[in-house]
């Protein structure tokens, strides 16, 4: 479920991070040290951002389970609209933090959010309208073969999630063709690991390669490359980490350009969802 790591002071924006294959909605983001960054760096640079944290059953040794991408993007939405509704602030923007699979969940969550409408889920549509930035840290777009190599080492490689995980999979295929037509509605960034990982069989690997970080077909995203291994993406010892301040300053731009729009009127969220719902009658 969500866990509030920072309140925030008079929060204008939630941050939502989401972990990744085998994650945990805090060890996930917790460096070697004992510092989770969302909780210890994050609220001292941007206290005006509530930040949760979502955790799910991502367990790759549960192979058993049989919860799909798509089951877990239908709780992910229920239980952040739930979140949001309770505290009356249902349609603040949102910049999410996604890391490894955590970018394929979101990225359903959003697809199924953008179809909702009034005789459908409506008080999903406002998740949709309501996101603003993404931070992709390490998202298999487009599939990751190691991850199999990964799992098979140390536990029975049948679970479903997995599957999806394929290189060039259906699903992955499909979800990248139905996320493009949205993706311009969003500030996105990349991440790319530049680090290996050290296998169950003493070999190191890329677990998820530059070319598989991207979603293809979309432009004038950028790409970033991180001097760490994947589980490492999400991980950082200190405010004065690299990878974090590139976070941080990224976070800071897109608050200011939020900032601005909503002081002009032009693109205030609000007012933008508004208008959807009347103009299609949904």
């Amino acid at each position: 479920g969500i866990k509030e790591l920072s309140p925030g002071t008079s929060p204008t924006i939630d941050i939502v991070a989401i972990h990744g294959f085998d994650g945990h909605r805090e060890a996930s983001w917790t460096a070697d040290n004992g510092q989770l960054w969302l909780r210890d760096f994050l609220p001292q640079t941007i206290p005006t951002a509530r930040i949760w944290s979502y955790g799910y059953d991502a367990y790759t040794e549960n192979a058993s389970s049989q919860k799909t991408v798509h089951g877990h993007a239908q709780d992910f939405l229920a239980k952040l609209s739930n979140s949001r509704d309770r505290s009356h602030h249902g349609s603040r923007p949102i910049f999410f933090i996604a890391h490894s699979l955590g970018g394929i969940i979101l990225k359903s969550a959003l697809i199924q959010a953008s179809m909702a409408n009034k005789r459908h889920l409506l008080r999903y549509k406002w998740i949709c309208l309501s996101s603003y930035g993404i931070l992709f840290l390490g998202t298999p777009h487009q599939g990751t073969d190691v991850v199999l190599k990964f799992t098979s080492l140390c536990c029975r490689p049948n679970n479903i999630l997995l599957k999806h995980l394929i290189s060039h999979s259906e699903l992955l295929q499909q979800q990248n063709y139905d996320f493009n037509p949205i993706a311009g509605d969003f500030q996105m960034n990349f991440f790319y690991e530049y680090l290996p990982t050290r296998l169950a069989d003493g070999t190191f690997e890329i677990i998820v390669p530059k070319l598989s970080a991207v979603v293809p077909g979309i432009v004038d995203v950028p790409s970033i490359g991180m001097y760490k291994s994947h589980s490492g993406m999400a991980k950082f010892q200190s405010m004065d980490d690299d990878d974090f301040k590139t976070i941080l300053l990224i976070v800071k731009t897109w608050s200011k350009k939020l900032h601005l729009q909503c002081r002009s009127g032009g693109q205030n969220l609000i007012s933008k969802a508004v208008g959807v719902n009347r103009n299609k009658n949904t």
